[in-house]
């Protein structure tokens, strides 16, 4: 059977097919989940294997794995070969762990740490009350430094999204007119490696809860950047490092209430 390679959208994007794709939207991305947590990626990369194999390698049933790499086949992640053998896809091959481009700890971050949530949003609308918090029993980062696991799965996904994106602001943005820059809640330091890199005068400071900047420090060591940059830990409402000639925060202000993001930028 022909699997299409791509998935397939609607002509009319005002039609009602377009909005039940809007709405079961869900059903795509918790596959995906699936499958990025089952490691399918990682077993077919080297070529296409039989259902029967993947399910004896990541411990589930032949028939309903089948079911979900059929579905996700359908949409153009992995495909189905005359053979039934599933293997990867441009989409699927963004599934692999440690490959650039990967998006495999995003995946799993979205759906362990965020989807519950998300499935709360009407609470956040009635009460204005953060969703997270009423899933998890408090907010997100005091709940990772609890949670190591998530913590990490966390982290992982963060650098890999940024990767995504630190070309086009490399590019974008003229970071050579600073002496010092320091980004504020800088993960493990992926978008400032990227920005040092291309600016040989500019020196940093990472900024980061302490078990962040810690791990941080030996990420930057291996990028041959020690010297050009600082790593610091704490708490960023409390204190930041002073001497900067710019700031840099990513994907930091939409974490916080109005209250804690203006606390932040002063």
């Amino acid at each position: 059977m022909s699997i299409p390679e791509q998935p397939q959208k609607p002509k009319d994007l005002s039609s009602p097919e377009a909005l039940i794709q809007m709405i079961t939207g869900f059903w795509i991305s918790q596959a995906i989940y699936a499958a990025a947590k089952l490691g399918i990626a990682d077993l077919v990369k080297e070529g296409p294997k039989p259902c029967e194999a993947l399910a004896q390698a990541t411990g589930v049933l032949p028939h309903t794995l089948y079911r979900l790499l059929r579905a996700l086949a359908s949409v153009g992640v992995f495909r189905e070969d005359e053979d039934g053998r599933f293997g990867l896809t441009p989409l699927a091959a963004g599934l692999q762990t440690s490959v650039p481009g990967s998006l495999r700890a995003f995946a799993i971050m979205q759906s362990e740490l965020q989807y519950r949530a998300y499935g709360e949003v009407l609470h956040s609308v009635k009460t204005g009350a953060t969703a997270f918090n009423l899933v998890h029993g408090q907010e997100l980062f005091p709940y990772l430094t609890q949670h190591p696991t998530a913590a990490a799965v966390f982290d992982a996904a963060m650098t890999d999204y940024t990767m995504q994106v630190a070309a086009a602001i490399v590019a974008a943005y003229d970071f050579s007119q600073f002496g010092t820059l320091i980004d504020v809640g800088g993960g493990y330091g992926t978008l400032l490696t990227a920005l040092l890199q291309a600016n040989p005068a500019l020196r940093g400071v990472l900024f980061d809860l302490p078990h962040v900047a810690e791990d941080a420090k030996r990420r930057i060591a291996e990028a041959g950047l020690a010297e050009r940059c600082a790593i610091t830990g704490g708490d960023f409402f409390a204190t930041v490092p002073s001497g900067g000639d710019a700031y840099l925060l990513k994907w930091i202000i939409h974490d916080w209430d109005d209250e804690r993001a203006v606390t932040l930028l002063k």
